[in-house]
């Protein structure tokens, strides 16, 4: 999941697709690719500064095939839900693009480690960088059982967000072949922090018009109990009815992301 715009709500949307995939019993595997590691601390996960717990950051570095094994945590809420961690040193794998074969290195290291998983969530940074590419490649793997996966775009209906999903999807449509997964396609498109005004309302018709046929509802209104649960790193479902309501919104589009 990703846009080119940040501030968008995508780690937001990431932790409650992956919280509604559970509550169908389903494994989750989400894989936090931003070194601003807001999914990993929003999933429970604390990364001790006097003891550091290794990170994607360790595991891409070391490249051994299947090495992310050894970094999965649980999530601290949900046990049907686990954790490739990330941490600002994820920052050092930046400067690494140009190695040979760098962009195939999250592949590596997550192989044969996803096959327990029903859905494998990755979250991207707000860029088109090496970084994001990692989890394309990583998305757009024809080794993995159930063939490659897909991206979805999560945005704001305003002007930059919008700009930014249109980036993406010109992206993965000129560069998918070069990272070597020619079948990698934008799956949905979802669109977060909804206010019921004439301007977002005139966006969401440019935004569907735009991406003919991928835009998911419902769309996710800007209510504060999504923000509340994310920034105490609590299971949305627990503070009450209307944290509930936007629970279902999310078990809606959990049904989208499964149809895709």
């Amino acid at each position: 999941m990703t846009n080119n715009k940040g501030g968008v709500g995508k780690s937001a949307v990431v932790r409650e697709l992956a919280a509604a995939l559970a509550r169908r019993e389903q494994r989750v595997l989400c894989a936090d690719l931003d070194p601003q590691a807001n999914l990993s601390r929003r999933l429970g996960f604390v990364d001790e500064s006097a003891n550091p717990r290794p990170t994607l950051a360790d595991a891409i570095k070391a490249d051994q095939t299947g090495c992310a094994a050894d970094i999965i945590v649980p999530c601290g809420w949900d046990e049907r839900i686990d954790l490739l961690p990330s941490s600002f040193d994820l920052e050092n794998r930046i400067s690494e693009a140009g190695t040979v074969g760098a962009v195939q290195r999250l592949r590596n290291v997550t192989a044969g480690v996803t096959k327990p998983y029903a859905w494998r969530l990755l979250d991207c940074p707000p860029s088109l960088g090496h970084l994001t590419q990692l989890g394309l490649v990583m998305a757009g793997s024809e080794e993995e059982e159930d063939g490659p996966g897909f991206v979805v775009i999560v945005l704001e209906p305003e002007f930059d967000a919008m700009t930014g999903a249109l980036r993406v999807r010109d992206f993965v449509e000129q560069y998918s072949a070069r990272l070597g997964v020619p079948k990698l396609r934008v799956g949905g498109v979802i669109v977060n922090r909804v206010r019921h005004t004439e301007l977002h309302t005139a966006n969401i018709a440019d935004i569907a018009e735009a991406f003919d046929g991928l835009l998911w509802e419902p769309y996710i209104p800007l209510w504060t109990v999504l923000a509340d649960a994310n920034n105490s790193a609590v299971p949305l479902s627990s503070l009450g009815s209307r944290a509930k309501e936007m629970a279902t919104l999310f078990d809606a589009l959990a049904d989208q992301m499964e149809a895709a």
